[in-house]
């Protein structure tokens, strides 16, 4: 079972964040101290909770932003890439997107424990309708993917949205993550016919992006 704790905070914009080495897609054709990362999941009978996250996750949410790269993407992503992705790099991004405010994030927890995130914002797409915001990332760690996280969060984040009145979204998404297309497409993302790239050093990754009308 899923609790979430509701609380409200705006969506807001600014620049999406990057991983360390990274450079942004290019389009074509148009801290208090932080939780610990769960390392022995149990079945989600257990009560599973959803809420804000805040700076002082920082550290937790850069550990398991590494952790679950190096899972999701392997085979995707040059594996000398995800090799030198640190998690003191990712806490500097965390604790500056989170006190600066751009980015709105969710974090699920198990007994304390963060296990999985998800973020929003703005986009930052010429071409989106006015208005439209982002899906910035879904991560769960690999323990407890297949368990309905990722739907949670997503359930969280749509309802976050319409709150907020958004009445489009979109979302950026490997080509070839066969399984992040499945899963976002069972629940009502399609293609909308742009396309473009993820630059990490040595490789332009395809990409495309997905849109749903809330």
């Amino acid at each position: 079972m899923v609790e979430r704790d509701d609380a409200k905070q705006g969506l807001v914009g600014g620049g999406r964040g990057r991983v360390p080495g990274c450079s942004r897609r290019r389009s074509q054709g148009s801290l208090p101290r932080a939780h610990r990362l769960a390392r022995n999941p149990r079945p989600l009978a257990v009560v599973l909770r959803i809420r804000r996250a805040t700076p002082a996750d920082a550290e937790a949410l850069g550990e398991m932003h590494v952790r679950v790269w190096r899972w999701a993407y392997r085979g995707l992503l040059p594996e000398d890439f995800l090799a030198s992705m640190r998690p003191e790099r990712r806490v500097e991004h965390w604790t500056r997107n989170l006190a600066e405010g751009w980015l709105t994030a969710w974090v699920a927890e198990d007994d304390g424990q963060l296990v999985a995130h998800a973020g929003c914002a703005d986009t930052r797409d010429e071409d989106a309708p006015p208005g439209a915001a982002e899906l910035v990332m879904i991560n769960v760690l690999e323990e407890y993917a297949g368990q309905g996280l990722g739907r949670a969060l997503m359930e969280t984040v749509e309802a976050h949205w319409r709150e907020l009145g958004v009445e489009v979204a979109v979302l950026w998404v490997l080509t070839d993550n066969v399984r992040a297309r499945a899963f976002y497409e069972r629940l009502g993302w399609l293609p909308d016919g742009r396309t473009g790239e993820y630059e990490v050093p040595g490789a332009a990754v395809p990409m495309l992006r997905l849109r749903k009308r809330l």
